[in-house]
């Protein structure tokens, strides 16, 4: 508690307010512990991957190549096509769910281009099979027609829905930038998925506990002890 303004303060700490101090700040760096560690068991993330879709390229996406439920199984195809026939040329980008998995659809049954901060979940539209993302035709190098939600756009997310072997069915997302430029080329970003089977997942979610639950996770419980000691001046 401060002192009065018109006194000067004391720095002496009496022993049983600095043990209670001691106390508070060890619980709170006990509960900063406990949530950080649920966070980890509930959402695995991928880090930054930065991977280039474009140039007939075939994609593979192992979303649970990470974490405590991980294998070596792709679970989703991400592939960009470029097909010519006489006059005509067509560019497409396409996810293409493996086995059962699913991704979101659009009421287009699209794979849907979804915002950050979005549920997924089973109150979506799922499905499987090849599906277009976004696809550019053209006659003589002239732009003829385009269809699909992921033209020209960025900081995107496909809900994915798949099965992890002997665990069920998880739900996860993944992050994409498209080129502008009609070429239906993309940048697949990173990736996340929830480890409790069947558990929605907010597009855009990852396990980030905040610097101050950090640093007390660095610090521990005698840190924590130490940080009040310098803090209070004993």
């Amino acid at each position: 508690m401060s002192a009065p303004h018109d006194q000067q303060p004391s720095r002496r700490i009496r022993p049983q307010s600095f043990e209670s101090k001691l106390a508070a700040y060890a619980v709170a760096s006990g509960a900063f512990l406990a949530a950080a560690d649920q966070a980890e068991a509930g959402i695995i993330y991928s880090g930054v991957q930065d991977i280039a879709v474009g140039n007939q390229k075939t994609v593979d996406l192992n979303v649970n190549d990470t974490g405590p439920l991980s294998d070596m199984v792709v679970d989703f195809k991400l592939r960009q096509t470029n097909v010519i026939s006489g006059l005509f040329q067509t560019l497409t980008l396409s996810v293409i769910p493996q086995g059962s998995n699913e991704v979101v659809l659009d009421v287009g049954g699209f794979a849907a281009a979804l915002n950050t901060g979005d549920l997924i979940s089973s109150a979506d539209t799922l499905g499987g099979g090849t599906k277009v993302m976004a696809s550019y035709k053209f006659k003589l190098s002239t732009l003829q027609s385009s269809s699909g939600p992921w033209r020209g756009v960025d900081d995107k997310f496909l809900g994915l829905y798949f099965d992890i072997p002997g665990d069920g069915s998880h739900f996860g997302w993944a992050r994409l930038n498209m080129t502008a430029n009609k070429s239906a080329t993309a940048t697949l970003v990173d990736w996340a998925y929830e480890t409790i089977p069947d558990t929605p997942i907010i597009a855009g979610a990852v396990p980030e506990p905040s610097s101050l639950s950090l640093g007390f996770l660095a610090l521990g419980a005698v840190g924590v002890a130490a940080l009040v000691r310098s803090r209070l001046g004993s």
